[in-house]
């Protein structure tokens, strides 16, 4: 069977190699990664050229038994039986890719291996980390990652084949895909043995449709190949029934919602591109058919692309945690590119909502360029690969406007988060990526907004300021979408560099213990856990948080403190049906420092409540707790958290358990040594209460850092506090107060509570130095928010509000969320709940407000402001307290003449 086809198209489209040559040779990041091809597969091929069988015999197959039929228990590998007359590829170990044996070096397999008592590995849990037998269903996913590995060399020695010609790389590309795919040919489909309640979501090569990663490189080798496997009669027929088969296999065994679509879409649309059209096969599947899996045919387990794109909100957010999303747009955009590069279709035009999707990224980055870790992923770098791809499109088409808002993003992350292109080294890479970025100096970047907000995964991200180094970002999240935890009202805070309180992301594997009881649940997180036991199944399971009050608006440009701001959201816990409420604040206090307020209240509806337990996981080595004198406190050792306890089972994962019992102010002061040289701190400051014991424990290392976002000093086991309160926690909150800084150089003195004259307000003092000068914020936070409040010389009526001193004068009133907010003789009023502010400096007063609003300044004003106010013609009237303003939206500036 010859094509008729244009190829080799998957990959490389139009490019000839004489192109790709012109590339390579004027691009210095295309040599690099051409070099990198070059000099990953040329020693294999050059042995192979002496020894043609020392690669092949590396593969993992039945060599001696030649089993067609091959059975799984489960989850696992149970034994193969039967007799096909080739040798046959093995299936994979089992679902969970978590093992206790090391991927071994393709030098250190022994050759034509298969023994009945497993596969010879290095355990690399054992002391000396010895070489054994392995029964197969214990190696997780070493198997399909050994011929994954082999198949890619493959790949790209019929790559070198086309672009170079030599037919050296082509004899050993050929000698590793022919005997694979007539391996595969004559072995079945895996069958189930005892347990049957996997068997629908089963590939061929491994436990699940969504893990057949080797189709994507073996399809393209074959396509490379086929000039040479036509030249020496290769059975092509039988290559591409077992291509039909498999993407078959993969259509059948997903499922059409979620991430799993796109990988499934990902390995059925190069198998469909290598593929001959339609009419070359009876039943009429060929190329058209399957990439129409893809771009127009919806089936019950698996969905086209406008199914899928319907999956995105209007603002381009996936349903699933960060790390699935921007996978899934990756996904989509880079299929789309091959099946533009097969059959001339450019699939994603008709979704505008891709774009925004791609340049979301910014929205769920700290300011260190990392995306936040909630649920199933890592705080790791965005993935640039879509905005190559994007911007490769937008060249294509001569569409100047859409590169234009697209290079500044991918410009950013090359300066200031150390993207190298090409860096990943692949053949896609090399073909595709533009030449040459365009300048894009005249285009202001993408600035992530200071509140986004994604009720599709029920999210809330604050931050304040984009530097690395001095920004502050919060990340609230409940349980929604895919891949989500059971968290709670979990926060995530960013310091000095670093998510500093993490999330801990999933357990090694979705199957391991540790990720049921721990990783996925309550005592994973920074949350408030009820009675030791709240806890609920997330998967698939739908528990957002319901915003109450927040400044800025999201998706507004509208910000009334430059320098102040805040969320609040509620949540009912659904195991214990317990009202659950965060309030969390941003102050900056300089342009190189600033805290978190955090208030949570929680309490059992049924009033049954025992205890709360707020829980604070932080990056570091050491925690201690101090009194309101710095002395430490005196800690012992204790066994009284955990399930023996009555907690539930994530408490055990805790370890290294001190306690001590106080009601008075404390601090936690944990020690973050990044190296030798730079050493931080983040102290949470503790207002006391009735009835609570303090506990320092150990909790296990936060996997989000995985990725990269902390050093190796930091991915051990984190310091933990945890504070328990008897009864309830609604009237008595939770109250902290939180600053990660260079060690020594934090800048909160003192923290303590202010009388508060009723029960729902709750009004904390912050004092500070600051830039040599005494600082004082007074935080407000009301539950109810309706009834005005006198707390000394301030007051307040409104669910959020802060007044800040500077050496005793006024700096700043900030009104979050409320009717009035007010100081001596300075005041905000409004008729309705809005957001505004009031900041004093020694030449201007400055007003911003959303709505009308009133404005109280001090009569002994009226002459540093008056003819400011006569040239803006602001109406005013004065009374022997105060001046009063009558103010619309926006921004007034008020210069004061002294």
């Amino acid at each position: 069977m010859s094509s008729t086809i244009s190829r080799p198209s998957i990959l490389t489209g139009n490019h000839s190699p004489s192109s790709l040559r012109k590339k390579i040779e004027d691009c210095d990041w295309a040599a690099e990664i051409y070099v990198g091809i070059v000099e990953s597969v040329q020693p294999y091929v050059d042995r192979h050229q002496t020894d043609p069988e020392w690669i092949v015999s590396r593969l993992c197959m039945h060599w001696r038994t030649h089993h067609d039929r091959t059975f799984v228990n489960g989850a696992r590998w149970s034994h193969s039986e039967g007799k096909a007359p080739v040798p046959t590829v093995r299936f994979a170990g089992a679902r969970d890719w978590a093992t206790d044996y090391a991927m071994p070096s393709l030098e250190d397999l022994l050759p034509y291996s298969e023994d009945p008592r497993g596969i010879w590995l290095q355990h690399k849990e054992k002391e000396g980390t010895p070489w054994e037998w392995a029964d197969v269903s214990v190696t997780g996913h070493i198997i399909e990652g050994i011929n994954e590995r082999i198949m890619t060399l493959a790949q790209k020695a019929a790559f070198l084949y086309w672009y170079l010609g030599d037919t050296k790389y082509a004899r050993f590309a050929a000698d590793i895909v022919l005997p694979y795919v007539h391996g595969m040919h004559h072995r079945r489909n895996p069958e189930t043995f005892e347990d049957h309640s996997q068997a629908h979501i089963h590939g061929i090569a491994t436990f699940e449709v969504i893990h057949e990663r080797i189709t994507y490189p073996l399809a393209v080798a074959y396509e490379y190949l086929l000039p040479y496997l036509n030249q020496t009669d290769a059975d092509i027929t039988l290559i591409q029934n077992l291509f039909r088969r498999w993407a078959d296999r993969i259509i059948e065994g997903g499922f059409a919602h979620g991430n799993w679509n796109l990988h499934q879409a990902k390995y059925i649309v190069p198998l469909g591109l290598a593929l001959e059209p339609n009419e070359a096969y009876n039943d009429g599947k060929g190329r058209e058919f399957y990439v129409e899996h893809f771009t127009s045919r919806s089936t019950p387990n698996q969905a086209c692309l406008a199914d899928l794109v319907a999956q995105y909100d209007e603002q381009g957010v996936w349903p699933e945690s960060p790390g699935y999303a921007f996978n899934v747009t990756d996904n989509i955009i880079e299929i789309s590119h091959l099946v533009n590069n097969g059959l001339g279709q450019d699939p994603v035009t008709d979704f505008p909502i891709l774009e925004r999707a791609a340049l979301l990224v910014s929205q769920f980055a700290f300011p260190n360029g990392r995306t936040v870790g909630y649920g199933d992923t890592g705080n790791g770098l965005p993935s640039t690969h879509t905005l190559e791809l994007m911007i490769a499109r937008a060249r294509r088409l001569s569409d100047s406007e859409t590169e234009r808002r697209l290079t500044p993003v991918l410009q950013r992350q090359i300066h200031e988060h150390g993207y190298q292109r090409g860096k990943k080294g692949s053949i896609l890479e090399l073909a595709t990526y533009v030449d040459t970025l365009h300048s894009s100096d005249d285009v202001p970047p993408t600035v992530a907004s200071r509140t986004f907000l994604a009720d599709t995964v029920s999210l809330i991200l604050q931050r304040n300021g984009h530097d690395a180094d001095t920004g502050l970002m919060a990340s609230l999240t409940a349980t929604r979408g895919g891949h989500s935890h059971a968290g709670g009202l979990a926060l995530e805070l960013y310091g000095r560099g670093f998510a500093i309180s993490p999330d801990s992301g999933p357990g090694v594997s979705y199957w391991q213990k540790e990720h049921g009881e721990y990783y996925s649940r309550p005592p994973a997180h920074n949350t408030v856990i009820v009675d030791g036991v709240s806890n609920y199944n997330p998967h698939n399971h739908d528990y957002p948080f319901t915003l109450n009050a927040v400044d800025p608006t999201p998706a507004r440009d509208f910000a009334a403190s430059d320098t102040n701001s805040f969320f609040d959201v509620s949540f009912n816990e659904p195991s214990t049906d317990s009202d659950q409420r965060r309030v969390v604040g941003l102050i900056r206090s300089s342009p190189d420092s600033g805290y978190y307020v955090d208030i949570f209240r929680s309490k059992r509806r049924d009033g049954a409540d025992r205890f709360h337990d707020y829980i604070h996981h932080n990056l570091g080595q050491s925690l201690q707790l101090k009194n309101v004198d710095g002395e430490a406190l005196g800690l012992e050792e204790t066994e009284g958290l955990g399930a023996v306890a009555g907690d539930q089972a994530g408490y055990d994962y805790f370890t290294e358990k001190r306690t001590a019992k106080s009601d008075e102010n404390i601090s936690a002061v944990f020690g973050v040594e990044i190296d030798d040289a730079r050493k931080l701190e983040t102290v949470v400051h503790v207002l006391g209460g009735t009835s609570r014991k303090l506990y320092a424990v150990k909790s296990p290392w936060a996997r989000t850092t995985r990725s990269g976002s902390a050093p190796a000093s930091l991915q051990g086991p984190m310091p933990t506090l945890i504070v328990r309160q008897e009864g309830e926690a609604w009237t008595r909150p939770f109250v902290t107060v939180i600053e990660t800084s260079e060690r020594g150089k934090s800048t909160v003195r003192h923290v303590d509570r202010l009388d508060s004259p009723a029960i729902d307000l709750t009004s904390v003092s912050v004092q500070s130095i600051v830039d040599n000068r005494e600082r004082l914020d007074s935080i407000f936070s009301d539950s109810v928010g309706t009834d005005c409040h006198t707390i000394g010389d301030d007051r307040f009526q409104g669910h959020y509000g802060t007044v800040t001193l500077l050496d005793d004068d006024l700096a700043e009133l900030y009104l979050g969320s409320g009717k009035s907010i007010g100081h001596k003789g300075f005041g905000i009023e409004s008729a309705s709940e809005t957001s505004a502010a009031i900041a004093v400096t020694n030449d201007t007063i400055r007003i911003s407000c959303e709505s009308d609003i009133t404005i109280h300044l001090p009569v002994s004003l009226i002459d540093s402001v008056r003819a400011s106010l006569d040239t803006q013609n602001i109406p005013f009237t004065s009374t022997k307290m105060n001046l009063e303003l009558k103010l619309g939206i926006g921004l007034t500036v008020l210069s004061l003449k002294r």
